[in-house]
Order: structure tokens, then sequence, then C-alpha cells
């Protein structure tokens, strides 16, 4: 619901930091802090790609590259809807207190790219490239996810990726 990019962007980052905090906050589990740094390095990275996106397609005139737009919505949208070859952040970041509090605050983060990528469509719905891209990554993680989720000996890893599985669908539907 934010007028532009720029406000975006300040959303986004706070998702991401507070589901870096509520990952490491759960401490009790040795791998949390691991999988919080993870996240949060992939989070940065996710940033940076809508920063890019900002920088080169908000404003319409010197200097706007929409490719370049559209390429950084794309790789912001992937990293944080754990989206393929990133699928294993939905499972890390699910070091909550309960599987049922931990798939709350992944799914709102996870789906958080594809809100992005549903509200900046007129951005990247014109290039064929992008619309490629974004199916081909929906089709894989979905593919990918829902198999990898077959062979899973915990309820808490089958019920991750076959989130992730579901949000690949959502990409390729989108």
């Amino acid at each position: 619901s934010a007028p532009s990019l720029e406000d975006v962007a300040i959303g986004w980052t706070l998702i991401g930091y507070a589901s870096t905090f509520l990952i490491g906050g759960f401490n009790d589990r040795p791998t949390a802090r691991d999988n919080a740094a993870y996240a949060f390095l992939l989070y940065q990275i996710s940033d940076a790609a809508l920063l890019l996106a900002i920088a080169f397609g908000a404003q319409v005139g010197v200097g706007a590259r929409p490719e370049l737009a559209a390429a950084g919505l794309i790789i912001a949208a992937c990293i944080k809807s754990s989206q393929w070859p990133f699928s294993g952040l939905f499972m890390r970041s699910m070091e909550g207190a309960s599987p049922n509090s931990a798939l709350g605050y992944a799914g709102i983060c996870a789906h958080a790219g594809v809100v992005l990528l549903v509200a900046t469509s007129p951005v990247w719905q014109d290039f064929e490239w992008a619309r490629l891209a974004l199916g081909t990554i929906g089709g894989i993680t979905a593919f990918f996810a829902a198999t990898v989720g077959l062979v899973q000996n915990d309820i808490k890893k089958v019920l991750a990726y076959s989130t992730v599985s579901q949000l690949g669908y959502m990409f390729l539907a989108v």
C-alpha cells in the first residue's frame, strides 16, 4: 500500500530486520545464530536489489534504466520469498518458539516478495525476459521444494518446503 518504491524500501528493510531478530531470538538452539546470520545476509542482498530498482526505475527520464529496475525487483522478490536457488532460506527462518509461530512470521516475510511483484508489475511486465525468468524460477522452485518436502523426516520441514512450493506456484502465476 506504499505510494512509491522509496516508501516500500523502508518496510522491506524492517521486515528483514524483524525476521532476523525473530530467527536469532530463539537462541536455545545452536543453529539459531547461524540461521539468523544467513537470513540477514540474504535480506541485505535483497535490500540492495530493491535499492537498485529504486535507483534505476523510480524516476522517468535521464538515467532511468527500466531493465535494471525490473531485474532488481525480481531479485529482491526471489530472495525474500525463498525462491530457487534460495529455497533453503524459508527452512532456516523457521527458528521460532513453535512451528505455528515460526511459520507465521516466515510466511509473512516470504509473501512480501509476491506482493511486491504484483504491486510493481507495470515496471517489469513489459519485458519478456522478466516474465520468463519469473515463470522459470517459480516452476523450478515449485518442483524442487515439493520433491525435497516429500523426503523430509520432520513435519516442520515438510510444512516449510510445502509452503515454498506454493510460493513457487504463486511466482509462476504472477
